[in-house]
């Protein structure tokens, strides 16, 4: 029994793996090259505001949840203010409102 043998194209051009995706993207108009968003500046967008959205929680939930801090209980529930400002979409998707 013989295996059938892999198309020749795809062999020359192993890079071009998403040609038809390209060619999709380019026929709607192409979104991101109007944007001038490229891969590299999608993530540092969403880098930033991934940043914003953790000093937000955090700062939300030390100084305005209504907590009430006294000598020691500090010590637990700033780490537990950070942990859960590092998790801020599952925080404020589920954990906020139950």
């Amino acid at each position: 029994m013989r295996l059938a043998a892999p198309k020749l194209d795809r062999l020359r051009n192993p890079t071009d793996r998403f040609g038809d995706l390209h060619l999709r993207i380019c026929a709607m108009g192409g979104l991101l090259s109007i944007l001038n968003l490229g891969e590299f500046q999608l993530g540092r967008i969403f880098f930033w505001i991934y940043i914003v959205g953790d000093l937000a929680t955090f700062f939300y939930l030390t100084f305005f949840d209504g907590y009430i801090y006294n000598g020691w209980n500090w010590i637990i529930a700033i780490p537990i203010n950070f942990f859960l400002a590092q998790i801020w979409p599952i925080y404020w998707a589920v954990l906020h409102w139950f």
